[in-house]
């Protein structure tokens, strides 16, 4: 079974590209609103990440930031296990994506 990732991303045209870039990688990408996720990409600090975060309460799968913004960790939240810089390269997103399920 394909593992669900959340696509937390408030630009429309980088959010499709993760999503097919996840599709790519045999994942399936999933957005706002969806169950049964195993991870999450989000924009931290966007207030569509904290919403789709608040969502599930105190278990939250891990998470993968993106952002052009350097790492800022008061804005990523604990369950973060990568941190990538945007644009992101497929072949680090899989890694990131690698290392939350290993975890």
């Amino acid at each position: 079974m394909r593992k669900r990732i959340l696509v937390c991303e408030p630009d429309r045209d980088v959010r499709a590209l993760l999503e097919l870039s996840l599709q790519k990688l045999g994942y399936e990408a999933v957005g706002a609103g969806a169950g049964g996720v195993d991870a999450v990409l989000l924009e931290p600090g966007c207030a569509v990440s904290r919403a789709q975060l608040r969502r599930f309460g105190d278990v939250v799968p891990p998470v993968v930031c993106l952002s052009v913004h350097p790492p800022e960790e008061e804005l990523a939240p604990p369950e973060t296990v990568a941190y990538l810089m945007k644009p992101v390269r497929r072949a680090w997103l899989d890694a990131a994506l690698r290392r939350a399920f290993a975890a």
